[in-house]
C-alpha cells in the first residue's frame, strides 16, 4: 500500500570442490557417460578465483581444457581469464560434403590453443569481454589436397583476436519477461606469407516469459541465433547446425555426430537458427528439479563454395526434459523429429 517493501538476499556461492561429497562427485561426473570428467574447484583461498577443466578420452574426440579465472587487480568489476586447450578429432564429412570431389576417409584434426581474455562488467546491463587466442592445428588426410574444398584444411598457427558484448535489453519484472542481447566479433590470419585475414560475426537474442505470476510453472524461452565469416576460414572455424556438446548452435533432430565422429551436421560460413521451447514444471524439492515440453527449431547454413552447407531451410520439432540437480547441473533429454526427412533423433547432454 505505502509502496514499501523489504528484501532479503542470500547469495549461494560456491567454494571448494563444492558442499558435500554426493554434489562433489556428481559435478565431477557428470559427464561419465559421454566419457569426460570435469574437476572444478571455485574461490581458491576465498580470492574469488575459479579453476575450470574437463578430460575426455572419447577415442574419436578427445579433449583436455584448463581455465583459471579472477578478479583483476581484486577489483570485482574486472575478471581475466587464461585458458589452454588440447583436441585430437575425427572427423567424417562424407554426409554433409556437397564438393565435386570429397575427401575419403575420415580426416584427423589435432589442434592446441592458448587463450587470455579480460571481462568488464560496466554495470547492472553491460559486460564486455576481450582477447586474444593462438593455435595451431594440422589436418591428416591423403586425399585432402585433391578435394575441392582443400583451402579449408590449412596446417600451422593462427592468431586470432577478439571482442564480446553481453546485453540486459529488455526487464520487465511486472510481466515477467526479458530479453539478452550478444555480439561477438573476431579476427584472425593463419600466420604464414600468403593467408589474408578472416573475420566471423555472431548475434543472439534471448527472450524469456514466464506467464503466471507467481512460480515457474511455466516458462517459454525464444532465442534467435545468427553468423557469417569471411575471408578464408579455417576448417574448424566453421560454424555447425545440430546438437553436439561442443556447440551451441542446436538442431536438435540433427545429431552432430555419427560413430561418435563430428562432421554429420551441416557446416558453413554464415547462418541463421531460431529456437523456441516451452517448459512445465512437474517436479521440484530442494534437490531435483524437473521441467518438461516441446520445442520447435528451425534455421539454414551455407557456404560459398558450395562444398558445404544445408541447402534448404531445416525444420525440427519434439519433446525435451531437464532434470536440476543441486541447483547448478542439468540433465538434458531431447527427443526430436526432423520435418523434412521423418528422421528421429534422441540426444543427451549435461551442462552446469
Amino acid at each position: 500500500q505505502d509502496e514499501k517493501f523489504d528484501v532479503v538476499f542470500r547469495s549461494a556461492q560456491r567454494n571448494g570442490w563444492g558442499n558435500d561429497k554426493k554434489e562433489i562427485l556428481f559435478s565431477l561426473l557428470r559427464g561419465a557417460p559421454y566419457q569426460t570428467v570435469n574437476p572444478e574447484y571455485f574461490n581458491i583461498k576465498g580470492r574469488a578465483v575459479n579453476f575450470v577443466s574437463m578430460l575426455r578420452w572419447d577415442a574419436q574426440k578427445r579433449r583436455v581444457l584448463a581455465s583459471l579465472s579472477g578478479p583483476l587487480r581484486r577489483s570485482p568489476q574486472w575478471r581475466y581469464r587464461i585458458s589452454l586447450e588440447a583436441r585430437k578429432e575425427n572427423w567424417d564429412i562424407r554426409r554433409t560434403f556437397s564438393g565435386n570431389t570429397p575427401p575419403l576417409g575420415d580426416i584427423r584434426m589435432e589442434k592446441a590453443e592458448a587463450r587470455a581474455e579480460v571481462e568488464s562488467t560496466v554495470n547492472g546491463r553491460l559486460a564486455w569481454t576481450t582477447g586474444v587466442r593462438l593455435s595451431h592445428r594440422k589436418f591428416q588426410n591423403q586425399t585432402l589436397s585433391q578435394s575441392s574444398a582443400a583451402s579449408f584444411f590449412m596446417d600451422g598457427f593462427s592468431l586470432v583476436c577478439q571482442a564480446q558484448a553481453d546485453y540486459k535489453l529488455l526487464r520487465l519484472p511486472e510481466r515477467r519477461l526479458t530479453a539478452d542481447s550478444m555480439t561477438l566479433g573476431q579476427l584472425g590470419r593463419m600466420l604464414n606469407r600468403t593467408s589474408p585475414l578472416f573475420s566471423l560475426a555472431e548475434e543472439s537474442l534471448e527472450t524469456r516469459w514466464l506467464p503466471l505470476s507467481r512460480g515457474d510453472d511455466y516458462e517459454t524461452t525464444s532465442r534467435i541465433q545468427l553468423g557469417k565469416a569471411l575471408g578464408k576460414v579455417p576448417f574448424d572455424e566453421l560454424f555447425a547446425l545440430g546438437a553436439e556438446r561442443d556447440s551451441n548452435l542446436w538442431l536438435r533432430a540433427h545429431i552432430g555426430t555419427r560413430d561418435g565422429k563430428k562432421g554429420n551436421a551441416p557446416l558453413g560460413t554464415e547462418y541463421f537458427l531460431s529456437n523456441l521451447e516451452l517448459d512445465k514444471r512437474i517436479y521440484g524439492n530442494g534437490f531435483l528439479k524437473l521441467k518438461a515440453g516441446p520445442f520447435f527449431d528451425t534455421g539454414r547454413i551455407a557456404e560459398p563454395t558450395s562444398n558445404f552447407g544445408s541447402k534448404v531451410w531445416l525444420w525440427d520439432a519434439g519433446v525435451q526434459s531437464k532434470v536440476g540437480v543441486f541447483g547448478s547441473v542439468t540433465v538434458l533429454l531431447s527427443y526430436g523429429v526432423d520435418l523434412r526427412s521423418g528422421r528421429i533423433a534422441f540426444y543427451t547432454t549435461v551442462t552446469r
